[in-house]
């Protein structure tokens, strides 16, 4: 066996481990503060990763509501349906996973507001 053999042969294990090792997980409970509109929001969000899928729930002010998006790469968008002084709403959430940490856009069409946001893993 080549010197060249024998060197990739080692680094098998390891790209494995990088690739692995690479790939963001959406899974668990985030602190999420959200900024839309001038008014300021922190939420509890429970989320469960199946490969591209995102599922959970997300405790606001009015209750529970149900969590659905899709994960690719660090990147994640999930939305939930909701209401805001009786009429109804979806929050459309945009993000990108950088060193443990979620930050990205918030959408809420029916209104026309953008916002940012931020979540970090909760306690």
């Amino acid at each position: 066996m080549t010197g060249q053999s024998i060197l990739s042969l080692a680094l098998l294990p390891v790209l494995a481990f990088a690739q692995t090792a690479a790939a963001p997980n959406f899974a668990g409970k985030w602190k999420v503060h959200t900024s839309i509109a001038n008014t300021e929001r922190d939420s509890t969000c429970t989320f469960e990763q199946k490969e591209k899928e995102l599922v959970g729930t997300c405790e606001l002010e009015n209750g529970p509501v149900k969590v659905s998006g899709t994960v690719n790469g660090d990147q994640a968008v999930w939305s939930y349906d909701s209401e805001y002084s009786g009429t109804p709403l979806t929050a459309k959430y945009t993000g990108t996973l950088t060193a443990g940490k979620i930050s990205g856009e918030v959408t809420v069409e029916r209104f026309g507001v953008t916002g940012e946001f931020t979540a970090a893993p909760a306690e």
